[in-house]
């Protein structure tokens, strides 16, 4: 299994609507085989800092989503709206 948490620095202007844009994107990746959890949650101590949550089940399964025509539509979206982010994969 991959767990991956991407950590979001979101810019002020979007910290209260990042969630409701990125839905569709959480609603797909749910649906892909292979996906056994997707969440986009907010830190509550830092306002404008979300996470991303995923479990897959293993690194073609992720290669796969990272090329599905939602991820990439949303990627440019968190782009626009993100300061930065960064990437923690674990594997067990």
């Amino acid at each position: 299994m991959i767990q991956l948490v991407v950590v979001l620095n979101v810019k002020p202007e979007y910290s209260n609507t990042i969630q409701e844009a990125m839905r569709p994107l959480v609603e797909a990746s749910r649906k892909e085989a292979g996906n056994i959890s997707y969440e986009l949650v907010r830190d509550t101590a830092n306002p404008d800092t979300f996470l991303f949550l995923e479990q897959w089940e293993s690194d073609a399964i992720l290669e796969r989503h990272g090329k599905t025509p939602h991820f990439v539509k949303y990627c440019g979206e968190m782009d626009k709206m993100c300061n930065k982010s960064v990437l923690h994969r674990i594997e067990r």
